[in-house]
């Protein structure tokens, strides 16, 4: 998930006019939850052939073509599973329905902060620190 939210914490300083260069500090609470309901699993094939073929193209981080996702017809998908296009074997979770997420009783949340410039994102919570470099 980091390597997602770098890819766009990032994106949104290089495209925003006052702060390219700049940086730009920012606070972020992670947290786990449990999900329950219908999924829907990219990861898993027809989706991952669709994956394997577009990576051989050299089209990594573009969806397959298909029918739309979430429509009227099948208004029980609670969530999508799919791979990240920014970290390899990385995981992401769509959850079109918030009510189908619960905390645990004693859920655990960290604040991490995240610093964002024009070439790096950077996020630290205690000792533990992330690092992510762009053009």
């Amino acid at each position: 998930m980091a390597a997602e939210l770098a890819w766009w914490r990032w994106k949104f300083l290089v495209e925003s006019d006052g702060l390219r260069d700049e940086q730009l500090v920012t606070e972020h609470t992670f947290f786990q939850a449990q999900f329950k309901g219908v999924e829907l699993d990219l990861t898993a094939p027809p989706g991952a052939v669709a994956r394997c073929a577009a990576a051989r193209r050299g089209l990594l981080g573009v969806p397959p073509a298909g029918p739309p996702v979430r429509d009227r017809s099948n208004p029980a998908i609670a969530a999508l599973r799919y791979e990240s296009a920014r970290r390899e074997r990385g995981l992401c979770e769509a959850v079109f329905i918030p009510q189908s997420l619960s905390l645990p009783s004693l859920h655990l949340q960290q604040t991490w902060i995240c610093k964002t410039t024009r070439h790096l994102v950077m996020f630290s919570h205690d000792a533990d620190a992330l690092e992510y470099a762009f053009p």
